[in-house]
């Protein structure tokens, strides 16, 4: 089976780059970085999000969460998880910062 996609996903950028809060959606255990957000009539309620938080930057972040599978297991341990998503925002930021002219 293959895997499903892993790391920081940008959703909306924002568009005031001084404003004070992320969104940031993480899906659960067996979760998917977009399927989770997904209703079964194709309707992704986090894209639809950004028209009423203009100006808040979105991401989804997937990581290996299969615990079911017979084939591959998640070997990953919690803590893992939120280095992985600590550093991806961290990189994102930085990224964000240099692309916009602010300082790190």
């Amino acid at each position: 089976a293959a895997t499903a996609p892993q790391g920081l996903h940008v959703v909306a950028k924002g568009i005031d780059p001084a404003v004070e809060y992320v969104i940031v959606a993480v899906h659960g255990l067996n979760g998917h970085r977009e399927k989770t957000w997904t209703a079964s009539n194709g309707v992704n309620w986090l894209r639809d999000l950004p028209q009423d938080l203009p100006n808040a930057p979105m991401y989804t972040w997937g990581y290996d969460a299969d615990t079911h599978s017979r084939s591959r297991v998640s070997c990953q341990y919690l803590y893992g998880h939120a280095r992985f998503l600590v550093s991806d925002l961290c990189l994102e930021r930085q990224i964000t910062e240099v692309r916009d002219g602010q300082s790190a």
